[in-house]
């Protein structure tokens, strides 16, 4: 399953960025006699045109990590499996705040070289790894109930908010599916869980709701 984000933190900057215009006073001494001011103007889209202008971002953005064009990764996150996945620090930075906190400055004082070895991400499954770095680039996180719980801890690892709510809305909506109450309950309920207390409650209102189905589980 493709879990979207409405907004992540690259494409919020990017938009900011893209769609903030200014206008200023006219150059010369026309501006000492009309009296000019500046004013700063915003674009206010609609929901289509939102959406419509974050998927080119996430395209655009996409190609980047795919293609030898542009600025080249300066990130290189080494992985389990002996591999390793690259990432543009303008990107990682703008999503992962433990990159920010832990590799920001050594980044800025490298000016993007050499690139960076990361380790830190080296005991978590390597698939699980790589699709969180492509979400970073295009908005799109696969995830099914098997790696749910992979994921989160991922999410958490990298600081990434966004990602660890989707999850939890994800896991919620999956425990009203009586096949998958019983996964999300130990997703969500065990006591080294990091899921909400309200993703919690939802999730153990639905057993309760359905005891005798439940127990006709493990029969």
């Amino acid at each position: 399953m493709a879990v979207p984000t409405s907004t992540t933190a690259a494409v919020a900057a990017a938009t900011a960025a893209a769609t903030a215009a200014s206008t200023g006073p006219p150059s010369g001494n026309q501006n000492m006699f009309l009296g000019y001011s500046s004013t700063r103007m915003h674009w206010s889209p609609n929901k289509h045109e939102l959406l419509a202008h974050q998927a080119k971002l996430s395209q655009h953005l996409s190609e980047i990590q795919a293609t030898a064009e542009g600025p080249k990764p300066d990130i290189i996150i080494l992985l389990k499996d002996q591999n390793v996945v690259h990432l543009h620090s303008e990107i990682g930075l703008a999503h992962s705040g433990y990159l920010r906190k832990r590799y920001a400055n050594e980044l800025w004082m490298q000016h993007r070289q050499p690139a960076i070895s990361v380790m830190d991400f080296i005991d978590f499954d390597p698939d699980a790894v790589r699709r969180m770095v492509n979400f970073f680039y295009s908005g799109v996180l696969p995830c099914s109930m098997a790696e749910a719980p992979e994921l989160f801890e991922l999410a958490i690892k990298f600081q990434v908010p966004s990602v660890k709510a989707m999850i939890e809305k994800y896991v919620v909506q999956k425990a009203a599916e009586l096949g998958n109450l019983m996964d999300c309950w130990n997703i969500t309920c065990n006591k080294n869980s990091e899921f909400s207390n309200r993703a919690r409650d939802i999730v153990l209102s639905y057993v309760i709701q359905n005891l005798e189905q439940v127990f006709q589980l493990f029969k």
